[in-house]
């Protein structure tokens, strides 16, 4: 019982850390049109 309740959890975690990775090569991947079409050049003066 114990083993399969560590189980879950892993999964869940693993789960998790796998959509935070394709959300982070998503933002880097749509940043440059995002920031053409916002107008945001990332430089403040």
């Amino acid at each position: 019982m114990t083993g399969n309740r560590w189980l879950r959890i892993g999964g869940t975690l693993m789960a998790g850390l796998f959509v935070a990775y394709l959300d982070r090569i998503n933002l880097s991947v749509a940043l440059p049109s995002l920031s053409r079409e916002l107008e945001f050049t990332g430089y403040q003066s």
